[in-house]
């Protein structure tokens, strides 16, 4: 019976973050990865809020168009790695000295983060630099503009059902329960 409850809707999980440090040693790296999987607890609270699910929703709306993005933003990354690791190879062979330092500095410009540690010199690569972080910027834009637009959708329709629930509900008397429409038809009954 107890192991039926413990291992029942991941309880025994739950509980093993506040049971193992208690077991193990104080100082091992075992006691502080468990004490770290803690956080990941609240996880477990976000599955009863309204907002979380109605934005796990949006998303698996908007799923295909969010992949697709996904996909253009990863081909436009490899492409703009290649092209810059061949431009500045040769003027900087300590820094592109591979495509994974293009494929960093893409990435890095692309997020529009640019640490700043791999930049082009060259005029062409300052030239395609500037090209790709603009693309970059539109290209982070669109997930957000595919899930605002799926959001609107979705609370339009959640509104639209809640309009036709209230409308037939104000068809109906409060007291007797009655169609309203029955009760103007007899009193026009009445005033004949």
């Amino acid at each position: 019976m107890l192991n039926k409850v413990l291992l029942d809707n991941n309880n025994f999980i739950s509980i093993i973050p506040f049971i193992a440090p208690m077991l193990l040693p104080t100082d091992s790296e075992m006691t502080t990865l468990i004490n770290v999987s803690r956080v990941f607890l609240i996880l477990k609270t976000i599955r009863y809020s309204k907002a979380f699910l109605l934005l796990r929703s949006v998303v698996r709306e908007a799923k295909q168009e969010l992949l697709i993005t996904l996909s253009l933003s990863a081909s436009v990354i490899i492409f703009s790695a290649l092209v810059m690791y061949y431009v500045e190879r040769s003027a900087q062979p300590d820094v592109f000295y591979n495509t994974g330092q293009g494929l960093w500095w893409a990435i890095i410009t692309f997020a529009t983060v640019g640490y700043g540690d791999i930049y082009p010199i060259t005029p062409l690569g300052k030239i395609l630099a500037s090209a790709i972080s603009i693309v970059g910027i539109g290209l982070i834009a669109l997930p957000t503009a595919i899930l605002s637009s799926s959001l609107m959708n979705l609370v339009g329709k959640k509104r639209k059902a809640q309009n036709k629930d209230n409308e037939q509900y104000n068809n109906y008397c409060s007291h007797c329960g009655k169609a309203l429409n029955a009760l103007h038809d007899n009193d026009e009954d009445k005033s004949i």
